[in-house]
């Protein structure tokens, strides 16, 4: 579980294809306090997936990441050098500042436009109506593992607002338009749309 806060952004120094499907990916860290956080096997969350630390070194992690993950994810575009925002799971007892995130991602969007509006910017995003059912206007979303508001939707097109600090660290500030962001919506819409589908049948 994770809260949507970045801590710091990581960079892409090794991709490697493990058997015909998996990739192994190696994430350099420039912050031995966050290294210090984690240990093999400790949940990290890179661009909002939920991803293993399978090795650990003085300024890398290594992971593992699946097809069924690079299917449905941006990571399947990560190249070498590529940007990635890193937040470790959120610890007992912590405050949680964005919202519960968990680290699955519901699809990709595309980057329709960013447009600067005073010191902040704002982005729009187009997704598919299965995922956009679930977004609604001033709800919280998760994009590339940053918590965030929707500030307004349209069918297939939303939009987020982003505040000087959230785009000087995290990787938005790499992005352009065209570009894919990891989505994850609010679990409570998801939970609710199971809880109505199963009292519709009578179950």
């Amino acid at each position: 579980m994770f809260n949507g806060i970045v801590t710091l952004i990581g960079r892409v120094e090794d991709i490697q294809h493990d058997g015909d499907t998996d990739v192994i990916a190696r994430i350099s860290v420039q912050s031995e306090e966050f290294l210090s956080q984690i240990v093999i096997g400790s949940s990290i969350a890179c661009s909002g997936v939920c991803l293993s630390v399978v090795e650990k070194g003085a300024t890398h992690f290594v992971t593992n990441i699946s097809k069924a993950t690079l299917d449905i994810t941006n990571l399947r575009f990560w190249t070498l050098g590529t940007k990635v925002n890193l937040e470790p799971a959120l610890r007992a007892g912590a405050p949680l500042d964005g919202h519960m995130v968990q680290g699955h991602v519901d699809c990709i969007g595309e980057i329709h436009s960013i447009t600067q509006v005073a010191g902040s910017h704002v982005m729009e995003i187009c997704c598919d109506s299965s995922t956009s059912k679930y977004i609604a206007k001033k709800s919280s979303i998760a994009l590339d593992g940053v918590s965030l508001t929707v500030n307004s939707t349209t069918p297939g097109l939303f939009s987020v607002n982003l505040i000087p600090y959230t785009w000087n660290n995290t990787t938005f500030q790499y992005n352009t338009v065209g570009d894919f962001v990891n989505i994850e919506t609010d679990l409570i819409a998801r939970y609710l749309e199971a809880l109505l589908a199963h009292r519709t049948y009578g179950l």
